[in-house]
């Protein structure tokens, strides 16, 4: 990156800020607005609207800045990067399943997005009102709370097209070499990877303790309990973790290299390709041994690398890596990188959902199928449920930082799945969630959810891979016939030998 460039730079990831606060705050809306037939309009026509004319008012700086048009650039990389995000972004937002929580399948609010990607295509100025329709359509599945909606998978692409906005509003004031842009969507992916590795560091107690103590092998084990690796027979399991378990320490340290060291991605061409190279491989091994699929974040790792293979450019070296640093270090203004970390327990803690039929037989009602609330279904953070104290978190994960994660996790590995030990584990580091006004509102986001099944469309063959894979065992209950749901809470100990189950209770009755 050229030294003139640094000011655009800068003013670059301040416009990223204002406007990851502008439309995020704009699109923090109550539940009745996604209860409406068109919620772009309803978000319109409230009191935002200030935000709204805030979000296109790039269209005045196209008409009278020309070089913001697309043959502007130097190169077809900027296009090709920022219409591919765009791209995966709208068939996300359009392809989505019926909305079942609010009855409602909001074809126009679809039909938008897709024009205004459409739009983006033809001319960069679309992108600001892009960026602001897609997280609008996006934020309804923070409805209800109860479900605890993550955004780990997907906040990342929002926050690639949020920067391209940046660069268009700067862009309309300042000369600006189409390498400050790129060096700023690099940047959204560098945040996203060095925050999750600064997490795991932040979780030991020594800077490299998670390298040398976390047993990610166990993971096997846990995502077995939540329905990945099915076709392996119990033996086959054990196996397959004691193959890994040896090679804990230095995946562990590939991984913590790969995510820290994405702050030299702009050192060099060959290291670029070579970190994304290597976090594309490290998401891979994740998913085949948990069922865990960034799909989002290797799409994006895979245009970058190619797309900047393709058309070579001169941001590289001390100043690229200069770059890199100051946008990581600043990331949590402008963006919101998740804290990827965790050690891997002994332990898990579900709930499954259950169908229980009218001639008294039960199936589990499968977490791929509650689309599209399928990833905080998968994920089972139902807690609050509960009214006793929680150890562990998803997978068996512990990621607290109000007690001494190290020992909690040697503790839960020496109490060898007894119940009374587990019992007392709970009592002297466990947190109590519950929470009933939170459960009142899940048993009601159950109740409409399966009614509005059986009347709307099923989902759509063409929506978005989900983000966890699972299978349920034995016969799978169909969601569009379900009139009765149990929920199940489910705790299992694991060790070498296999998985072996602590307790088991229904914790809720539904009737549809």
């Amino acid at each position: 990156m050229r030294a003139e460039d640094w000011f655009t730079f800068i003013a670059m990831l301040v416009c990223a800020s204002v406007l990851k606060w502008a439309v995020w705050r704009a699109t923090r809306l109550p539940e009745r607005i996604y209860r409406s037939r068109s919620m772009l309009w309803a978000l319109i026509t409230s009191r935002r609207m200030p935000i709204i004319v805030l979000g296109v008012s790039a269209v005045p700086i196209a008409l009278v800045w020309n070089q913001t048009v697309w043959s502007g650039f130097e190169t077809p990389a900027p296009r090709v990067i920022v219409c591919s995000v765009v791209g995966f972004i709208a068939w996300t937002d359009s392809a989505y399943a019926p909305n079942y929580y609010f009855g409602r399948l909001h074809l126009l609010d679809r039909s938008v997005v897709v024009l205004l990607a459409l739009g983006v295509v033809v001319h960069p100025v679309f992108l600001p009102a892009f960026v602001l329709a897609s997280v609008t359509i996006s934020r309804q599945f923070t409805h209800p709370d109860a479900m605890g909606q993550s955004w780990s998978d997907r906040r990342i692409l929002y926050d690639f097209v949020t920067m391209g906005t940046a660069y268009i509003f700067v862009r309309g004031f300042t000369p600006a070499s189409e390498s400050v842009l790129l060096t700023g969507l690099i940047a959204v992916v560098a945040a996203a990877y060095f925050y999750s590795g600064l997490a795991k560091v932040r979780l030991s107690p020594y800077p490299c303790a998670w390298v040398f103590h976390n047993r990610s092998h166990r993971l096997v084990f846990s995502s077995r309990c939540y329905g990945w690796l099915w076709w392996l027979s119990d033996d086959a399991l054990v196996r397959v973790a004691a193959t890994l378990r040896p090679l804990n320490v230095p995946l562990q340290l590939v991984t913590l290299v790969l995510e820290l060291g994405v702050v030299f991605l702009l050192a060099d061409e060959r290291v670029m390709v070579g970190l994304l190279a290597g976090l594309i491989a490290m998401h891979v091994g994740i998913f085949a041994v948990s069922g865990i699929c960034f799909w989002k974040w290797i799409t994006l790792d895979i245009l970058l690398a190619t797309t900047l293979l393709l058309w070579p450019h001169d941001m590289y070296g001390v100043s690229g890596v200069a770059a890199m640093a100051l946008a990581v270090v600043s990331a949590r203004i402008w963006s919101e990188p998740p804290l990827l970390g965790w050690y891997d327990t002994n332990f898990v803690n579900l709930f499954r959902l259950e169908s229980v039929e009218a001639d008294g037989s039960v199936r589990e009602i499968g977490r791929t199928s509650m689309v599209p609330y399928d990833l905080p279904v998968g994920q089972s953070r139902f807690f609050y449920l509960l009214d006793q104290p929680v150890l562990v978190g998803t997978y068996g994960a512990l990621t607290r930082v109000d007690v001494d994660q190290f020992s909690l996790t040697r503790h839960i590995e020496q109490s060898e799945g007894r119940p009374d030990r587990i019992e007392e584990l709970k009592r002297d580091f466990g947190v109590n969630p519950s929470r009933p006004d939170v459960a009142a509102r899940f048993e009601r986001f159950i109740r409409e959810y399966f009614i509005a099944r059986r009347s709307m469309p099923r989902p759509w063959l063409f929506s978005t891979p989900v983000h966890l894979f699972s299978r349920v065992r034995g016969d799978k209950a169909d969601p569009a016939n379900v009139q009765h749901v149990r929920v199940r809470a489910i705790e299992y100990f694991h060790d070498d030998k296999g998985i072996r189950v602590v307790s088991d209770q229904i914790v809720l009755d539904i009737v549809i």
